[in-house]
């Protein structure tokens, strides 16, 4: 990030979210920076020299080129985050190569690591789209590392069409799945102006309507044409595609059907994995109010309009005085605003990622609420919460109403029921915790991140890798 773009995200934070959210994100920028700063610079730096090669010999050997079309920094939410994790556990074992932008516009940053030595190419791209730079920038590294699998670890923001752009240049995919992306450009499927679930709109007129209403992109011709050929492009996916990787099988099962492509042995569902959090604040003595924690940020697709309906259903029945709420992760000012409209809401705001089974310990959470009213693909919160031994309610659709329904440790509600729903589930808790109590929350893996690590680097073995 320039430095001069940090200034108004930190007051930003400051006004809304507070001091506490503007010294967490202060935290994760310094850790970026120690990130970066990790790998040494190689002496390339233009499209020029680019093309000219001079690439460090070390360099060559990881078995796949990575493609994430975000900076790899926890800021930039659950994939960067987890792949962040992953890519320190599988640079030891087999090494590890990265290409995505750098925090600084018009850069695109290869960094290679393997055995302890990192090392890092910088370039810059200037007039080409990132769909275009991607694509020569990848097939450029590919060769210089001596692969020819390419995996695209997530592919927002980059059109379906980069993906078969690259198979076309004779590259091997692996495909990562972490959303709705390749189904619609706004991949939680929150329909404007309404902000409800689309519920998989496959009506192209509606679907132009709602991406034009949310600026969602240049479409840079007739909406409804553009999302045509947006859907035309995803569905070849699978067609080029070597391995297909969702982070459940409700993302499998799912956006398969809806790409229309058949299930086969080269779909593979490997669940994300967080490091194992440090020593746990203990469990504080319950109060007289229930402790209540929102996760996920004041956002429409996260739940926050739900919430304001819940809180003013609470007050109608005569229950403000009987919650705490806190509010976990950064979020839209007016959404706050809405929710600051409440007695006893406190806004914690931004919290660094890995962090957050710590902020419900000390907070003394004793129900999380995951509250998104549009499928979950997986729920990295949920496992923090597992780890905090907090459990969870949310609506009964996506990954998340599969893994409490399979796993325990948490209460569902019919997403039709809404708001509604919600009040029945919770009223009877405001006076009477017991319930809560006898929910056995399930722990997550010791090793999950490195379970994840091996199974990705199975998966490039698989393909003929030679680690």
């Amino acid at each position: 990030m320039k430095p001069g773009a940090r200034l108004p995200m930190l007051l930003h934070s400051l006004l809304h979210e507070g001091p506490r959210a503007v010294a967490d994100r202060l935290v994760d920028l310094a850790a970026e920076r120690r990130w970066l700063r990790s790998f040494a610079r190689l002496p390339v730096s233009d499209q020029a020299s680019l093309h000219a090669g001079g690439i460090d010999p070390r360099l060559v050997g990881p078995p796949a080129l990575k493609i994430l079309a975000t900076p790899l920094s926890p800021r930039f939410g659950g994939v960067p985050t987890q792949l962040l994790h992953r890519f320190r556990h599988e640079e030891m074992v087999a090494g590890a190569a990265l290409l995505s932008p750098a925090s600084s516009g018009g850069v695109l940053r290869l960094a290679v690591g393997h055995e302890g030595r990192r090392r890092a190419v910088e370039w810059r791209c200037p007039g080409a789209s990132l769909d275009e730079a991607v694509v020569e920038a990848a097939t450029i590294a590919c060769r210089w590392l001596g692969t020819d699998i390419v995996h695209i670890e997530n592919l927002a923001p980059l059109h379906p069409e980069v993906a078969l752009r690259l198979a076309d240049h004779g590259l091997r995919l692996v495909l990562s799945f972490h959303d709705f992306f390749a189904f619609c450009r706004r991949p939680h499927l929150l329909e404007e102006p309404d902000k409800r679930f689309c519920a998989y709109c496959k009506d192209l007129p509606r679907c132009a309507r709602c991406l034009l209403a949310s600026a969602a992109a240049d479409l840079g011709e007739d909406a409804t044409s553009s999302q045509a050929r947006w859907r035309r492009a995803a569905a070849s996916l699978a067609g080029v595609g070597q391995a297909l990787l969702f982070p459940s099988h409700f993302l499998r099962d799912r956006l398969v059907g809806l790409l229309g492509q058949p299930a086969d042995d080269r779909l593979h569902v490997i669940p994300p994995g967080l490091p194992k959090p440090g020593p746990l604040p203990a469990r504080r003595a319950p109060e007289r109010r229930l402790r209540l924690g929102f996760v996920g940020g004041p956002k429409p697709h996260k739940g926050s309009r739900v919430l304001v309906e819940l809180m003013r259903r609470l007050r109608e029945a005569g229950a403000d005085d009987a919650y705490h709420l806190v509010i976990f992760g950064g979020g839209e000012p007016q959404e706050l605003s809405a929710l600051r409209a409440f007695p006893r809401v406190e806004v914690r705001g931004y919290y660094r990622g890995g962090h957050l089974s710590h902020l419900l310990r000390r907070y003394g959470i004793e129900l999380a609420l995951l509250l998104s009213p549009v499928p979950e693909s997986f729920g990295l919160t949920l496992d923090e919460c597992r780890w905090a031994g907090v459990p969870a309610v949310a609506f009964d659709h996506g990954a998340l109403g599969d893994r409490i329904r399979q796993d325990g440790g948490g209460l569902l509600v019919e997403p039709q029921a809404g708001a509604a729903g919600l009040l029945r589930l919770l009223l009877p808790l405001l006076t009477d915790r017991s319930p809560l109590a006898e929910l056995t929350v399930p722990r997550p893996r010791d090793d999950s991140v490195a379970e994840a690590a091996r199974r990705h680097l199975a998966v490039y073995r698989s393909l003929g890798a030679p680690h």
